[in-house]
């Protein structure tokens, strides 16, 4: 589920095993819960738009204490510095698969992480003040 999208199920979803079945459950029920914060965000892009190619992606939305961050890692590089300089970050979680959280370094201004593995993504949460 992508915070700043709309949920689209085109594959062949009933052939998934059951733990990849649950993964788009999931993302289905976090998509639902966030649909009144998504109403009233703006976008937000910290790295500015993505180039097409890039290696990593980070998207999001923001509302005036949220920032719903997506990011995908899409190669061996899984080394992620995020500058939020706007404004100063209370706290930072994996959001979205929450059984897949990460180590985030935060920073007043800024988030630190690293993601193992092969191509990936996830959702992180961040209050903001």
């Amino acid at each position: 589920s992508n915070p700043s999208g709309r949920i689209h199920l085109a594959s062949a979803v009933n052939i998934l095993d059951a733990g990849k079945k649950e993964l788009v459950r999931q993302g289905i029920d976090y998509y639902k819960k966030i649909i009144a914060d998504k109403k009233r965000s703006v976008p937000y892009l910290p790295w500015g738009f993505t180039n097409f190619g890039a290696k990593k992606v980070v998207t999001g939305l923001k509302t005036p204490k949220k920032i719903y961050l997506a990011v995908w890692k899409l190669s061996d590089d899984g080394d992620f510095d995020v500058p939020v300089p706007e404004y100063k970050i209370a706290s930072a979680k994996v959001a979205y698969p929450a059984e897949k959280p990460l180590e985030i370094k935060t920073e007043k201004h800024n988030l630190k992480f690293h993601i193992d593995g092969g191509k990936t993504a996830r959702i992180i949460e961040i209050e903001i003040y």
